[in-house]
């Protein structure tokens, strides 16, 4: 578990914004607890591990080059540049702004096994955590393929490909194309506001690119920018920034609104809307907001009859659209009203239907948006009869203050 302490004082000196790393000392052993304390651009200050032996730093010898073999800053490089345990992590924009998705496996406490699915293609990297860096030892494109699945002694005889982060970590530091520029810095995301954060910067004539590492959980923020001649200023180009963070889940083919995931077991809410399908085979739950106005929700599906889950994660995080209801068809689709997850200005969403064995969605009115946005389906309920009666609310002002409420049956 990885912790920051606002003050830690050792025999040197006293030390601000210290990284506090708890846990076994080795995986073997993990009876033998430590807490062990890291500070930027002085690594290992302290060490606590209990019934056996504690080191804290007493003084610093200047001149003599430190060699892997000197400082164990192992835990320091991980806690900046991975998340602690295997980890989906989800990211707004990226390349078409179709989002990203970083699955992080770790397949032993040296090697770490990363792959980004992008709008651009499906990329695997394995890296290699040493004393004092990380590097880049497999690199390859995996779409229509799988990842690969190398034995920890292939992956030990594998060469450097490149050097993405060493420790301790100094303002100047260059590694590869990118500088490190703070070791301290602050960065918002849709997930969270992270201090304490690494930043790295690249920069050439005409294109600014900056990574941001915040520890327990890795690279949550990548920002590019390109110079204009015109200006004379730089113009935001292409970000990336996380979004949420899931368990590992296995990813189906989905639609172009969902990402969906298929597992034998998931956790929800009791106090999660749900809906029981006409033969009782199967449950719709809206999972997230918890009985909150507010908030996101992922629609899950529960086969009652074999146990497992289906999960529909909205695609485009940073729209903050959300399943807000939902109402059977038949043992295979349901409608979905998906709208905006915030604020009161919207009353409901658009109408889709959703089948969930292909997991194909439909919308049901192509032209709900063509009023300026005034119109949204606010609700919709079966009438026992094979049809449905919706409610749609119509915005009559500019300010979208004074509307009104419509009715309409369909059958699909």
């Amino acid at each position: 578990m990885f912790l920051l302490t606002s003050e830690l004082t050792t025999p040197y000196g006293t030390f601000n914004n210290a990284v506090v790393v708890e846990g076994g000392v080795d995986p073997t052993t993990p009876e033998i607890y430590s807490i062990s304390y890291y500070v930027p651009n002085y690594g290992l200050v302290k060490r606590n591990t209990e019934g056996f032996w504690n080191a804290e730093l007493e003084s610093i010898s200047f001149g003599s080059e430190i060699t892997d073999d000197e400082g164990d800053y192992s835990d320091l490089l991980k806690s900046y540049f991975f998340p602690p345990e295997d980890l989906d992590l989800f990211f707004i924009g990226g390349f078409e702004n179709s989002g990203v998705k970083v699955q992080t496996k770790w397949l032993s406490e040296k090697f770490v096994q990363q792959i980004s699915y992008h709008g651009g293609g499906t990329i695997e990297k394995i890296y290699k955590i040493t004393n004092n860096q990380i590097e880049v030892i497999y690199e390859t494109m995996i779409d229509g393929s799988t990842p690969s699945n190398m034995t920890i002694g292939e992956l030990e005889q594998l060469p450097t490909i490149d050097i993405v982060m060493k420790a301790p970590f100094t303002v100047g530091d260059v590694f590869g194309e990118y500088t490190l520029i703070d070791t301290n810095g602050e960065v918002g995301t849709m997930y969270s506001t992270f201090e304490n954060v690494i930043v790295l910067e690249s920069e050439t004539e005409n294109y600014l690119s900056r990574k941001y590492y915040a520890i327990g959980f890795g690279e949550v923020k990548i920002e590019s920018m390109f110079y204009n001649e015109e200006t004379g200023q730089y113009e935001e180009g292409v970000t990336t920034e996380l979004s949420s963070i899931d368990q590992i889940m296995n990813e189906v083919v989905g639609n172009y609104l969902f990402r969906v995931f298929e597992e034998e077991q998931y956790n929800y809410n009791s106090i999660d809307e749900d809906e029981i399908s006409p033969l009782n085979t199967k449950r719709a739950i809206l999972h997230g907001r918890a009985g909150d106005f507010e908030g996101l929700n992922r629609l899950v599906i529960e086969d009652l009859e074999t146990g497992k889950f289906t999960i529909y994660k909205y695609r485009y995080e940073g729209e903050q659209n959300t399943p807000k209801d939902i109402e059977w068809i038949d043992e295979e689709r349901l409608f979905v009203i998906i709208g905006y997850g915030y604020g009161t200005i919207t009353k409901g969403g658009s109408l889709y239907i959703l089948n969930v064995e292909d997991h194909s969605i439909t919308p049901v009115f192509e032209n709900i948006f063509e009023n300026n946005g005034k119109e949204e389906i606010m609700s919709i309920e079966a009438n026992g009869d094979g049809t449905f009666t919706y409610k749609k609310h119509i915005y009559d002002d500019a300010e979208f203050n004074v509307g009104h409420i419509e009715e309409g049956s369909i059958t699909p």
